[in-house]
């Protein structure tokens, strides 16, 4: 229907939805397109404590995928090499190194 709202697209309002695991789909999207860069890092940085793993997992992905435009959720992402799950610990390690090799571990946890 012409003029009525995607509700696929990536806004904003992702950023707010209920489940985290849109949030962080939304968040990464947002990023990439170039908009709500502090709230959407926000966002990320918070599902990365999470509950569910795939939402810590995707979360420490989406940081990656920034690079150096992530540094300031380093601190964050270094508290999750501690985490429980290990693909979720694999995948901060990994984000670690594409934002700041200086900060990842030298070895996978």
């Amino acid at each position: 229907m012409a003029g009525a709202p995607s509700q696929t697209s990536p806004t904003g309002d992702g950023l707010k939805d209920k489940s985290a695991e849109i949030r962080c789909d939304a968040a990464g999207a947002l990023i990439q397109a170039g908009e709500h860069k502090q709230e959407a890092l926000a966002v990320l940085v918070d599902g990365l404590k999470d509950t569910a793993a795939e939402v810590r997992g995707s979360a420490a992905e989406h940081l990656g995928n920034l690079g150096p435009a992530a540094k300031t959720a380093v601190p964050a992402l270094a508290d999750t090499l501690k985490d429980r799950d290990n693909g979720v610990r694999i995948r901060a390690a990994e984000a670690l190194r594409e934002i700041d090799a200086e900060a990842a571990p030298k070895r996978a946890p």
